[in-house]
């Protein structure tokens, strides 16, 4: 179509009906300027516009906005009377909708006597168009109550009002009237479904409608494909991908962006490069959406270079091209390039958004650069960003990194709308500081405002219950997401079984842990640590054991958490067993393994293994130094302990705490008297070190085994802290062994007000008095052992046959093992064993001459 005064010179005949047909085409055709400057000249020149004119026109207003030549034309259909015709209501709808006025929308439809599915989709159509999704649904009730049928495009805006909203159970109930109206097979339609539930996260329902269509173009692979990337199921989506390779679709935009992202999100970094690649061989220019999305791609890959190779080459940027490679540099914990970047930003004249101050901001957090935090703080006040819930949680998260607790509950306080991240970041801002019980305060206030506490902030909360060991509020937490109905997913089941452990209620984690539909390897790990700590050793290994059988790739973590059973239960051909593992995996080279396969290796006895570990780490730290000297002196190697902390120092390594408690302790073992009181001198002396209990037990115990008595009490009597039980058991034992009676009836009493129940006190001091034929005495201990329920922790033992371990308790009654054990028994007694019978007391009817059982293993 040429110009508007072109075209009307052409015209022979300047009639209503040429220049209504003239004003049609220009509309149709998308000149809509020059339809409004048709029908301008058309006035001026006094030729009476029909219906149709006015029609296009009014139409033409809409697409162009033009709301007040639009009035115009109302008011010239109202003074020509046409203002009751069904034709142009549509019409006038159709322009206030277009242009935003839904009231006016509103006012003309009601003046309709019999309104139609025309005049109701032009309404929902605006509706939607300007993001009121409720309105349009609300429009679709009135067409049911009317007895209206929708037709296959008030389907598809309504499918899209549904999504937009969320509202889930309205498109569920539009799915069944799609149903009837037998419009779920279109392939439109059905796209249009898969694509409402995708976003609603019910993928299984979007995968159902996707498996019954027909016939299946691109467009519903895409939809599906988004879906699952949406919802962090990245892997299903490249399995799409491949499936659409094999079915020869021609891809769109909008599967290179599903896939793209799905890259990212899974790091799977050799199809992100084929995916690039396709993209550069098609033809399609890296810009925009598409290179942004690379951009982001391979910063989510670790490839953050590759991802500003793919920025510099971009022939036009936006905001998101710059910010998407700040994110990705600080993803990345490239900190300096992204605060380069942001002054390129600032050289550029772009005025930074929410999302470049967010990502600086997490910079300065991670960075703990509190100061250049506060600058960007200023600088988002300036923006007028301050109150931006995105900006604000940021903030919030910065200042609690940054220990600066104060400041990120007033940026909290002072938001005037909180998301549930803000509620997020300020509990885990207080549980970062070691404030349990305030982020439990701030996730009660999160409740009594309604907030419903979804899947991301219970673990956040959980975690905060662990911290403080606030078991009872760990367990309304539990009861919590119990009511709610939720699956148990990973994410909160692995948090409910360290809060449960953190809490020593390890009964409850292994309930938790029984009960999840499935397992990861964090949740294997936290189980396994959790039976570690609670000195469970062989449970922790039957777990494991359970865990291959389920195929579990043991990570970093677990193998940790297993070395560490091992070294609690003593099972050397286990310890073995993972340290081949180790190496295949190529964490030999890892100091944390190195140290825990030391420990382990020395607590099952084999000092040549811990040597070779040991001999084997490229760099070794404090902790390294602490287990081999620790090991040689638990193996009576005291005199190579000291050699070791010797060469410990001579490589510059700081002595700390634990060094001091080993040191002292193979001192005490080999009764060095002289090298451990000088020793305990230095700690403090030298070293800054401040002695603990556990040094001055290490020196009184290293005084008793000497025989030095009298300094031992002298030491006691000196303490800056108070002694613990193992203080007054190490006297006690050598109140027995040197026969200081008085001394050892003194340290019975302290202990039995420290732990009453403790057996080993009994037994020592029953002992003490059976030493020195105190018989009485000894029976009188034995009777207050009785009343007083003192036990003793039963002593366990296993042994290892090819992959099976097998516990043994003393005690234990195993009707499988009862004969093996009597023969052993036996056995023992042929060979010239004899048991120590001056111990057994007569202390009632039913043992007395019962001594068959002093036999019993």
């Amino acid at each position: 179509m040429g110009l508007t005064s072109e075209a009307l010179e052409c015209l022979p005949d300047r009639t209503i009906v040429s220049m209504g047909v003239l004003i049609s085409k220009y509309a149709r055709h998308g000149q809509c300027a020059a339809a409004l400057d048709c029908f301008q000249k058309m006035l001026t020149e006094g030729v009476k516009p029909d219906l149709g004119a006015f029609s296009w026109v009014l139409k033409a207003c809409g697409n162009l906005g033009a709301i007040h030549y639009g009035r115009k034309v109302h008011a010239e259909i109202v003074e020509r009377d046409f203002h009751t015709s069904t034709a142009i209501h549509g019409s006038l709808i159709h322009m206030y909708a277009n242009c935003g006025y839904l009231n006016e929308a509103c006012k003309v439809f009601s003046c309709v006597r019999n309104s139609n599915v025309i005049t109701c989709s032009v309404m929902i159509t605006g509706y939607i168009q300007h993001g009121c999704g409720f309105q349009a649904l609300e429009f679709y009730r009135y067409m049911q109550q009317h007895g209206l049928k929708p037709d296959r495009v008030i389907f598809l805006c309504l499918l899209k009002a549904c999504s937009s909203v969320e509202a889930i159970k309205e498109g569920r109930l539009l799915h069944d009237d799609i149903i009837r109206a037998d419009l779920e097979l279109d392939v439109t339609v059905g796209s249009t479904l898969l694509d409402m539930y995708s976003k609603y996260g019910s993928l299984d329902e979007a995968q159902e409608i996707f498996n019954r269509m027909p016939i299946r173009n691109i467009v519903p692979w895409n939809a599906l494909m988004a879906g699952y990337v949406q919802h962090g199921n990245g892997l299903a989506t490249l399995e799409l991908f491949e499936r659409v390779q094999q079915e020869a679709l021609g891809l769109t935009k909008a599967t290179y962006l599903g896939i793209i992202k799905a890259c990212g999100s899974v790091k799977a970094t050799s199809l992100g490069r084929r995916i690039h690649i396709m993209l550069l061989e098609s033809g399609t220019t890296i810009n925009g959406t598409v290179g942004n999305s690379l951009i982001d791609m391979y910063a989510k890959c670790g490839i953050p270079e590759k991802a500003r190779r793919v920025f510099d080459e971009l022939t036009t940027r936006d905001d998101v091209s710059w910010s998407s490679l700040i994110a990705g540099y600080v993803h990345n914990g490239c900190y300096s390039l992204a605060f380069e970047l942001f002054e390129e930003v600032r050289m550029h004249d772009i005025k930074p958004d929410k999302f470049f101050f967010s990502s600086m901001l997490k910079a300065c957090g991670n960075m703990k650069a509190i100061d250049r935090g506060q600058m960007l703080h200023g600088e988002v006040k300036k923006h007028g960003l301050e109150f931006d819930v995105v900006v604000g949680n940021t903030l919030i998260d910065m200042y609690a990194k940054c220990g600066r607790i104060t400041d990120a509950r007033e940026v909290f306080d002072n938001l005037p709308s909180r998301s549930e991240i803000s509620w997020s970041a300020m509990i885990s801002g207080y549980t970062l500081q070691g404030l349990g019980l305030s982020a439990l305060e701030v996730f009660e206030r999160m409740l009594e405002e309604g907030i419903p506490p979804g899947v991301t902030i219970l673990p956040i909360v959980l975690k905060a219950c662990g911290t403080i060991g606030a078991l009872e509020c760990g367990h309304q937490v539990h009861d919590l997401h119990v009511r709610q109905e939720c699956k148990l997913d990973f994410t909160v089941g692995n948090a409910l079984i360290d809060m449960y452990i953190k809490c020593e209620s390890l009964k409850d984690a292994r309930k938790v842990f029984d009960s999840l539909s499935g397992r990861d390897v964090v949740s294997w790990s936290t189980i396994i640590s959790g039976c570690v700590q609670d000195d469970q050793g062989i449970p922790a290994l039957h777990l494991y054991t359970q865990s291959q059988k389920e195929g579990i790739t043991p990570d970093r973590v677990l193998i940790l958490c297993v070395l560490k059973a091992c070294g609690s239960a003593g099972t050397i051909e286990m310890g073995k067993i993972m340290h081949d593992k180790v190496i295949r995996q190529n964490l030999d080279a890892d100091l944390a393994v190195g140290n825990t396969l030391l420990d382990m290796y020395t607590k099952c006895r084999s000092l040549e293994e811990s040597l070779n570990v040991f001999d084997k780490l490229s760099n070794k730290n404090v902790v390294s130094w602490n287990a081999m000297i620790a090991g040689l002196a638990q193996h009576g190697y005291c005199r190579s302990a000291l050699e070791c902390f010797g060469d410990m120092l001579c490589q510059r390594i700081e002595p700390d705490s634990w060094t001091f408690s080993s040191i002292l302790a193979a001192c005490s073992e080999a009764a060095l008297v002289k090298e451990g009181h000088r020793l305990f001198k230095a700690m403090e002396t030298y070293y800054g070190i401040i002695p603990g209990v556990e040094h001055y037990n290490c020196i009184i115990d290293l005084f008793s085994r000497a025989g030095q008595m009298p300094e031992a009490k002298k030491l006691l009597r000196s303490m800056p802290v108070l002694p613990d039980i193992t203080t007054w058991m190490s006297l006690l034992t050598a109140s027995r062994m040197y026969g200081y009676v008085d001394l050892g009836l003194k340290c019975f009493n302290e202990v039995a007000q420290l732990e009453p129940d403790a057996a080993a006190i009994y037994a020592l001091l029953s002992h003490m008095y059976a030493d020195f034929n105190l018989f009485q005495d000894a029976c009188k201990v034995q009777e207050l052992k009785k009343c007083s329920s003192a036990w003793k922790k039963p002593g366990k033992a296993c042994i290892e046959i090819g992959d099976s371990i097998q516990e043994f308790i003393v005690g234990e009654k195993s009707t499988s093992d009862t004969d093996l054990s009597r023969g052993l028994s036996r056995l023992l007694k042929e060979q010239g064993y004899t048991p120590r019978l001056d111990m057994i007391f007569e202390t009632s009817e039913n043992e007395t001459g019962d001594l068959s059982r002093a036999w019993e293993l």
